[in-house]
């Protein structure tokens, strides 16, 4: 079943009307949903999502996101969708456990490794509030389960012809005060059950966010206090 989608205030996009009046004080022209979202993605240094290939992209306008570190020593992410609620297919809402697996409907994620480092993690966050956490040792080499001291609060908002995830993780202790490099990914189901595959930066060959090649944003997450 589709998740309904309704008007609620979280995080970070309670603003927007703001964001649009000062952008049109210095000269853009926001008058529909996909240029408010430009608007917004100017304003904050957000980065566009691709789409693997044109196929893949079905009904979404545009797609940003952003990681920033944060002074806890974790990482914030933010994901914005520019599609209408009729098009996509969310998860309906579940208790914020670990699950295996989300990546085979809508699901937002973020892969993270050390600089020069094989290793990395993957986070998966899904609409429905379930997350996962993985530790591998190099490409596709899945440790473990990757502990977490909580679990990653996973909020939404929604506009008329948009949503938005966003969500804090922690950092193991030894990834806190150096430079990471990251990458931005998610799958979007649409409402007919196609899949898109989404990243800032996509392998050559196939829809793949695991490849060393992706990892293109860098971003430190200080010490923790």
């Amino acid at each position: 079943m589709r998740k309904g989608i309704k008007p609620i205030s979280v995080g970070h996009l309670v603003d927007i009307a703001s964001f649009i009046e000062k952008a049109q004080q210095i000269g853009f022209i926001a008058c529909h949903s996909a240029s408010r979202l430009a608007v917004v993605a100017a304003m904050n240094n957000m980065m566009t999502l691709h789409p693997f290939g044109e196929t893949d992209r079905g009904a979404v306008r545009q797609f940003e996101a952003r990681v920033e570190a944060t002074d806890e020593g974790g990482l914030w992410v933010q994901y914005i969708v520019d599609i209408a609620a009729e098009d996509v297919f969310l998860p309906d809402d579940a208790p914020p456990e670990r699950t295996d697996d989300l990546w085979k409907t809508t699901c937002f994620e973020l892969f993270v490794r050390r600089a020069g480092k094989p290793g990395y993690i993957e986070f998966n966050f899904s609409p429905s509030s379930r997350w996962a956490a993985y530790h591998f040792s190099d490409y596709r080499n899945c440790v473990s389960n990757l502990p977490m001291e909580e679990a990653p609060a996973i909020h939404m908002d929604f506009g008329d012809y948009w949503f938005s995830v966003e969500t804090n993780v922690t950092l193991p202790p030894n990834w806190v005060g150096i430079s990471l490099e990251a990458n931005l990914t998610a799958v979007i189901e649409s409402s007919d059950g196609k899949l898109g595959y989404w990243a800032v930066k996509h392998a050559i060959e196939k829809p793949d966010f695991h490849h060393p090649d992706c990892f293109v944003l860098s971003v430190t997450a200080p010490a923790r206090p």
